[in-house]
């Protein structure tokens, strides 16, 4: 120790520095725990597995995506903006619902009070859209003799079996889950494999999956698994939710919304500023104010003290947090204005063209989806008959079928279908075009047109059917050669 560290005079370490010092570590402690947490959602958003085919799934590691959508499913349950968001994408891709022909020896199963509610009906999809929005991936198990149908998601979900050469296709997915039977009332925890819809044959009569470590976990050939993926890239086998990317921006959206409400209330709960030119002046105007005053009461105020009213909360702008919203719902896929409710009446009657190709993507997908379950229902040339997405479409979609079928490239069968639906008649299943259908614009239809003896009374010059100058068609009678009528004031 030198002689001028032993003349320095130790500081005295008090009570106060003390509280001081644990609010300067509490505080970063704070900032630290709040960067942890901001690095642990980029970890979320970004942090891509490759782990090779060990029977597990390539992509976003499923302790991660299970995470993600238990945080999902909360917000859109009782989250307002991420609720909304979810419910826009399914109200506008199912919320008109979906009809299916060409069903008739699976009818048992396509009307199966269970299978209704799983899968063919608009609940149902609905359903199936909250489990895209926060899991990305639903599987559905079908029973190959009652045809009855099982779904499940990510929260059951372990990684599957996948092809040796091909890290998108899941030969066998995995479930784990609780079993209740009248011998175990509790429930026993139950993990099991099911053979996929794209498992080759060879592949798919295994009793038991080997995981490794020496352990094999049994095959349930009871039922054959089809998987709906949502957001899938190339060489993954599952998806991601479809409202991860709108996570943190509803997130902060609603810290915005709450932080201005608190600021509100705080400018709401102080009516007057005073302002005065000492303290002393300043002591007896606070107490003034502490002291309860009767109504109509005399103020009186030192010289040089200022009263001014403040605004209050209408001062506080709720709008300029809107672009947090905007990323939110161009990540979902929807429109600002429809997710803050901000929507003309006028707009309802056409949607956006960007949600549009939005929805009639996902309708594809589900198209796809629907008729390889129905393979598995006995239904393989199931049709699946999506309602238009605007009100003034069918109309001119209509008029767009006739058209091209004025073109005589055409068959009857391949326009027959999609007229009937534009026009709302039902097609008997099975049924198909009469076969002396005359193509317009072929040889067939000239030489019909040319053979065929225009009745009495009637014109073949426009050839459409419909009445023209000078012409009678239609038959309705022909106009008189004198104008007497005219001249007597009849017409």
């Amino acid at each position: 120790m030198t002689d001028s560290a032993a003349k320095t005079p130790q500081k005295r370490v008090t009570v106060a520095s003390l509280k001081e010092m644990l609010t300067e570590q509490a505080l970063n402690a704070g900032v630290m725990q709040e960067s942890m947490e901001r690095l642990q959602l980029q970890l979320e958003d970004r942090h891509w597995e490759r782990t090779g085919n060990t029977h597990s799934a390539s992509g976003l590691d499923l302790k991660t995506v299970q995470d993600v959508a238990k945080n999902l499913r909360g917000w859109i349950t009782g989250g307002g903006i991420m609720k909304r968001l979810c419910e826009l994408r399914g109200d506008t891709i199912y919320g008109d619902g979906v009809t299916f022909s060409n069903y008739t020896k699976a009818k048992t199963a396509f009307e199966s009070a269970n299978n209704v509610e799983k899968l063919f009906s608009v609940e149902a999809m609905q359903e199936i859209n909250r489990a895209h929005a926060t899991d990305g991936v639903i599987v559905f198990l079908i029973h190959k003799e009652t045809k009855e149908i099982i779904r499940y998601g990510i929260e059951d979900m372990g990684d599957p079996y996948l092809d040796g050469n091909d890290q998108e296709r899941s030969w066998y997915v995995r479930r784990t889950y609780k079993r209740v039977t009248p011998a175990k009332p509790k429930g026993e925890t139950v993990t099991v494999f099911y053979a996929t819809d794209m498992c080759p044959v060879k592949k798919s009569g295994w009793a038991k999956i080997d995981v490794g470590n020496d352990t094999k976990i049994e095959v349930d050939q009871d039922y054959k698994a089809v998987v709906w993926s949502v957001n899938r890239q190339v060489g993954w086998p599952f998806g991601i939710p479809d409202l991860l990317a709108s996570l943190q921006w509803a997130e902060k959206y609603t810290g915005y919304l709450k932080n201005q409400d608190r600021f509100a209330e705080a400018l709401a709960s102080i009516a007057w500023e005073y302002k005065n030119t000492s303290a002393a002046a300043a002591k007896i105007a606070g107490a003034a104010i502490a002291t309860p005053q009767t109504v109509a009461a005399t103020a009186n105020h030192a010289a040089g003290t200022e009263m001014k009213a403040l605004p209050g909360g209408s001062a506080v702008s709720f709008e300029n947090g809107q672009p947090l919203a905007a990323q939110a719902a161009a990540a979902a896929g929807v429109t600002v204005d429809s997710l803050l409710a901000e929507s003309q009446a006028a707009a309802a009657q056409t949607l956006d063209p960007d949600v549009k190709k939005m929805a009639a993507a996902r309708r594809l997908s589900a198209t796809t989806i629907l008729k390889r379950i129905g393979k598995l229902l006995n239904a393989p040339n199931l049709e699946v008959i999506w309602p238009d997405l605007e009100t003034e479409s069918p109309f001119r979609e209509a008029q767009m079928i006739v058209a091209a079928y004025g073109t005589g490239v055409l068959n009857p069968d391949e326009i027959r279908g999609p007229l009937a639906h534009r026009i709302r008649i039902p097609l008997a299943d099975g049924s198909k075009a009469p076969k002396d259908a005359i193509i317009p614009n072929t040889k067939a239809a000239l030489k019909a047109a040319a053979d065929a003896k225009p009745a009495a009374g009637t014109s073949t010059a426009t050839g459409n059917g419909t009445n023209s100058q000078g012409q009678d068609v239609l038959g309705v009678g022909k106009t008189p050669a004198s104008n007497t009528a005219r001249d007597k004031g009849e017409v």
